[in-house]
């Protein structure tokens, strides 16, 4: 009997990517046998030639499709294909990270007052619009034709089917409605709905569609599941046709598969609609990634089809997707619901693979900052550090934007108005990130509290690399030395955290980070913006002419405030460096 952590390239010898193939059968075998819940078996008796041939073992019953989508990319065919151990930090999802469809969607509060009997649920506001209103708009999307995603379609009357059947069961109870039961099925209809508007607003031309579907049937499996969860804690019964969802769905699912590979042998018939050069290539490279990144997706068709589909890509284009791209039908959020935004777009809260993320939206105008953007992403997906935000990934065609790590206990700024006890932690742990960075030779030039956040874990990290710049590794800390890239603006309102070098207009070093982050010491400990209310004239005229810092406070003592001094010399070789700031916070922490 075969090693069932045996990986494809078996005969190759052990390597970084067959650990993360065998950690990933490692998981679905525990998950399996620890639960009882049966999966995790191979479908033949030569497990050895299933192992050989990519083909993964049952997904455990248990385990939810965004788990196993985790699994599929860490046990990818191809071992250049696969998840390194630095981006299975997907693993949170396992946990407490997860999002359904409930914690997903917030604004879904029901006045005690809208609803006095069950047979009213549809004339309820969950947020600002009806049942009633948000189930029109779930039925038109779910009954809008997709090109060349019939299959699709009929997944999503599928779910619709059964949200009607659970109104039908609510509105059929006596008592009184119980508001929070109200407003989780509001969250299930509000969250499908977003589903559909994510696939609704994607390319159009089939190429694309076809593309994207198998991400839109994992997404309806998972929304099946929600429904069950919301069902049982409900108490209501489950109809025959709710029984039967997952053989309904795994036949539509094959259907689908061979469907796609049959479509995609004939590409260059697929492509002929799409007459833009740069669109063209848009949307093979959202091929390249579904065939790349979810081959297992196509486990029941004919291995043939499948490389036939992978030439025919490869044969149109050359071209390589990049390791962190992630394409726009991965990731959901809502459109209308931006927490920030700016002169580079807008950010949202969203998910990616059912785990919480911060996405934002970037506006590109021109070939400089596609560049940018371009040079921001390369360099921050190679960052790890526990407190520095880690960016999952990025899409950069169509509407650019990142797909980054979600922290959960906010702004340092905020966060510390709550937890005061534990100021000097939280600055240690900031002061450890910034020193990465600068170890990593990247300069961040808009250092404030409100780009340091901290996560769920209540560790601090830094963020909004929006105005970074690289330096060469044998530049000089004080100068700034050869720039690699930038896309650093005149900063206008931020002028109280930068430096005096900064302000007379010379470029973001080390060493002026190091005096940005000394005012952000004086924030953290103030609790207001360094040099309070004092006009931005004025600042400047204290900081270039009068040559000073803002004056002790008397809430901190005379040895911190000689650090931030030591940090915040006028001249930036005279500053001392992030190792020596790490080491005097880390005695007050």
């Amino acid at each position: 009997m075969a090693d069932f952590t045996a990986t494809p390239e078996t005969l190759a010898g052990p390597s970084y990517e067959s650990n993360v193939y065998a950690f990933g059968l490692l998981i679905v075998h525990i998950i399996a046998k620890g639960t009882h819940c049966g999966g995790g078996e191979y479908d033949s008796d030569d497990s050895l030639a299933a192992i050989v041939s990519g083909k993964l073992p049952c997904k455990p019953q248990d385990m939810t499709m965004t788990q196993w989508q985790l699994i599929k990319r860490m046990c990818c065919y191809n071992p250049s294909d696969r998840l390194t151990m630095a981006d299975v930090r997907e693993l949170e999802g396992f946990t407490n990270d997860t999002l359904t469809s409930e914690e997903f969607c917030t604004d879904c509060k029901v006045s005690d007052t809208e609803l006095t009997v069950w047979s009213n649920l549809e004339d309820v506001r969950i947020g600002h619009i009806t049942v009633s209103n948000l189930l029109t708009q779930v039925e038109n999307l779910c009954k809008e034709s997709t090109r060349g995603a019939v299959v699709v379609d009929k997944m999503k009357c599928d779910v619709y089917d059964r949200l009607l059947d659970i109104l039908k069961q609510l509105k059929s109870q006596t008592g009184k409605p119980d508001l929070k039961t109200v407003e989780r099925y509001g969250k299930l209809l509000r969250y499908f709905l977003m589903r559909l508007q994510t696939a609704s607003d994607g390319d159009s031309s089939l190429a694309a569609t076809l593309a994207a579907s198998s991400q839109g049937a994992d997404d309806i499996y998972s929304e099946h599941q929600d429904i069950d969860m919301f069902a049982d804690s409900a108490g209501l019964s489950r109809s025959q046709q709710a029984y039967q969802w997952k053989d309904l769905w795994q036949l539509r699912r094959r259907e689908l598969e061979h469907g796609t590979l049959e479509q995609l042998g004939d590409l260059p018939l697929l492509l002929e609609e799409v007459e833009d050069e740069k669109e063209r290539e848009e949307v093979l490279t959202h091929l390249r990634f579904e065939l790349s990144k979810h081959p297992v997706s196509y486990a029941t068709s004919n291995n043939t089809d499948l490389q036939l589909a992978k030439a025919a890509v490869s044969r149109l284009s050359t071209s390589r997707n990049p390791n962190w791209f992630i394409p726009a039908h991965e990731v959901k959020f809502d459109k209308y619901d931006e927490f920030s935004r700016g002169s580079f777009g807008k950010v949202y809260h969203g998910s990616w693979n059912r785990s919480r993320v911060v996405v934002k939206k970037v506006e590109l105008n021109s070939e400089a900052d596609e560049a940018a953007f371009l040079n921001e992403v390369e360099g921050w997906h190679q960052l790890y550090h526990p407190n520095v935000v880690r960016l999952y990934g990025a899409c950069h065609v169509q509407r650019p934007f990142f797909v980054c790590e979600f922290a959960g206990g906010g702004q340092l700024d905020h966060y510390l108005k709550e937890h005061p006890d534990e100021l000097w932690q939280k600055l240690y742990e900031s002061a450890q990130g910034l020193r990465y960075l600068h170890w990593k030779r990247i300069v961040h030039g808009d250092l404030k509290c409100n780009n340091i956040l901290v996560g769920s874990d209540s560790e601090a990290r830094l963020t909004d690399f929006g105005l970074s710049i690289v330096v060469s590794p044998d530049a000089n800390d004080n100068n700034g030395g050869t720039e690699l890239d930038s896309n650093e603006k005149k900063s206008f309102g931020a002028i109280r955290w930068k430096a005096p070098e900064v302000l007379q207009g010379k470029r973001s070093t080390f060493a002026s980070g190091v005096y940005s982050f000394g005012m952000c010491v004086i924030e953290a400990v103030n609790g207001k913006f360094p040099w309070g209310s004092q006009p931005d004239i004025v600042v400047r005229h204290h900081v270039l002419e009068d040559k000073r810092i803002p004056l002790h406070p008397e809430n901190y003592s005379q040895a911190v405030y000689t650090l931030v001094e030591r940090m915040c010399r006028f001249d930036p070789r005279e500053r001392i460096g992030m190792n020596a700031v790490v080491d005097e916070l880390q005695a007050l922490a």
